[in-house]
């Protein structure tokens, strides 16, 4: 992975994440991540038009705010293993202040709750 890619993954606080309907046509929102063990994790509304079109077209790709044409290709899905839900969210709940309460409730949030944690994993050519 080039090292402005990776620094951007470890710094910044925002990512645009683009996803596409079946049809291939793109929306972009931005959002809060984490960045471990190679992916990139983010916590969203369950019923949000993300977590609809990644079910319908894995595809999505990541620009950082203010870093000019830095970009991450990479497929996106919706994780509900409970190991790993229970390692990366206390990850997001430290970066971001514990904005989804204390970490045993994100987990249970995460797990059947209002929010879900999306896992991208970056193309091999990043």
């Amino acid at each position: 992975m080039a090292p402005d890619l990776e620094r951007a993954l470890q710094e910044d606080a925002e990512v645009s994440i683009t996803t596409y309907d079946a049809n291939g046509s793109p929306g972009s929102v931005r959002i809060w991540f984490t960045y471990t063990d190679g992916k990139v994790y983010m916590a969203t509304g369950r019923n949000s038009l993300k977590v609809w079109k990644l079910s319908v077209n894995p595809r999505v790709r990541l620009r950082f705010p203010g870093r000019k044409q830095l970009a991450l290709d990479g497929t996106g899905c919706v994780c509900s293993e409970a190991g790993l839900v229970g390692r990366v969210a206390p990850l997001l709940n430290s970066k971001y202040g514990r904005a989804w309460g204390p970490d045993a409730q994100m987990v249970r949030r995460l797990l059947g709750g209002d929010i879900v944690l999306l896992e991208i994993t970056p193309s091999t050519n990043c």
